[in-house]
């Protein structure tokens, strides 16, 4: 599912464990059935930020979906950071085990893989803003 921040994450000012929450951007569907509505929310919280000299690291979890006055548990994984970001040309997803593999255009964002329902994207850039960052996530199964 597609989803938007509607918290904006700045590496000079966000902070591990600041609240995040996303939009859904479209209606994310199993065989034709909406299972997941657009504008639902997606609440969680920043779980690494790592400022170095050329790179900002950043770690999202993303806990509760709400819906139409319900919330459920939730665990994701990232997929693609979708935004361009400053210095950025094209995206990569990689782990630690593995080089990363360029899958798309919008940026050089390497995404790690990391405990299930965080997702890690490296920015390779001394420092950033971002307002309304656009990501893709995947459910993962429940536990």
């Amino acid at each position: 599912m597609t989803l938007r921040l509607q918290t904006a994450l700045d590496s000079e000012h966000t902070r591990v464990d600041d609240p995040v929450v996303a939009i859904v951007v479209k209606d994310a569907k199993v065989k034709g059935q909406v299972i997941i509505p657009a504008r639902a929310t997606v609440h969680g919280y920043v779980r690494l930020l790592d400022r170095q000299k050329n790179q900002v690291a950043v770690g999202l979890e993303f806990k509760e979906l709400r819906s139409a006055g319900s919330s459920t548990r939730v665990s994701l994984r990232l997929v693609e950071v979708v935004s361009q970001l400053p210095g950025t040309r094209e995206i990569e997803i990689g782990s630690l085990e593995r080089k990363p593999q360029r899958i798309g255009s919008a940026g050089q964002v390497s995404i790690l893989n990391e405990p299930a329902g965080v997702g890690t994207f490296v920015v390779p850039a001394a420092r950033f803003r971002h307002p309304h960052l656009e990501m893709i996530w995947q459910a993962l199964p429940p536990k």
